[in-house]
């Protein structure tokens, strides 16, 4: 969706559009430069109070759900439910900034581990080989990794 209000918006202004992958702190660093490689993102990102230190959103438009990956025999439904379990997040996306404000705010107990990680890949392959009891993210960030997962096996 982004990518095409961008594509729309570069026709209109006959500007040229380059599309990188990179991480949310990636984006944020480089819009921050002000530099003229860098003018406009195109990415569904939370609004953080650090990140409007540096860099300009517009309205919000999306509101996502976080999803808690477990093996499913826990019954866990609510983030109250993860105390003292390692919880595996993907560094700089909502549901890292959710479980750590919890953790700052008291809502999660301090025996509480939060384990980040580079990509919702490694998160979730830090589940599946035991490292963490759960990976908390987004729901369309969980459904890809689910997918991935079946089409795999």
């Amino acid at each position: 969706m982004e990518i095409d209000v961008l594509k729309f918006a570069a026709e209109i202004l006959n500007k040229k559009i380059v599309t990188r992958i990179c991480t949310f702190g990636a984006i944020v660093q480089n819009l921050a430069q002000q530099s003229n490689e860098w003018r406009i993102s195109g990415v569904g990102m939370a609004v953080t109070e650090e990140r409007l230190q540096k860099v300009s959103f517009s309205d919000s438009y999306w509101v996502m759900k976080l999803n808690i990956i477990s093996d499913g025999n826990d019954g866990l439904n609510s983030v109250n439910q993860l105390n003292g379990k390692n919880i595996g997040v993907y560094t700089g996306e909502s549901g890292a900034n959710y479980i750590n404000e919890c953790k700052k705010n008291g809502i999660l107990s301090l025996e509480t581990v939060i384990t980040e990680y580079p990509t919702p890949q490694s998160a979730f392959q830090g589940f599946l080989s035991d490292k963490v009891d759960v990976v908390v993210c987004l729901d369309y960030v969980a459904g890809g990794l689910i997918n991935s997962l079946r089409s795999s096996l």
